[in-house]
């Protein structure tokens, strides 16, 4: 017998998301919308590492775009009041080390 992804030492998203959970661990405080509008200039990249920020707190570990469950980013995006013209974007290698970099510091790790 084979033993579940979501029973391992691994952090995964679960297979099915519930509100409770959404707005437990992945609502942003407002301090936390406050640090990240001080350091981003565009409403993408306001989402970016705001989304990082909450899955690296809940996960302890940084998820590549395609783990991320739609709702997850939804709920984030409405948090911070986004419009829905933000688009759920696929980030590159390049801005994920970006955004591991500014969002790290803030948990107390280096990168």
């Amino acid at each position: 017998m084979v033993t579940s992804v979501e029973r391992t030492a691994y952090r995964v998203f679960p297979r099915l998301v519930m509100t409770r959970e959404l707005y437990l661990f992945y609502s942003p405080s407002a301090e936390e919308m406050a640090r990240a509008r001080e350091k981003t200039d565009t409403d993408e990249h306001l989402r970016a590492p705001t989304l990082a920020l909450k899955i690296l707190q809940r996960l302890g570990r940084f998820a590549k775009s395609r783990e991320v469950p739609p709702v997850v980013v939804e709920h984030v995006r409405r948090c911070l009041e986004l419009g829905e013209d933000v688009m759920r974007s696929r980030l590159g290698a390049e801005d994920r080390a970006r955004i591991a970099a500014q969002v790290a510091p803030a948990q107390g790790l280096t990168w």
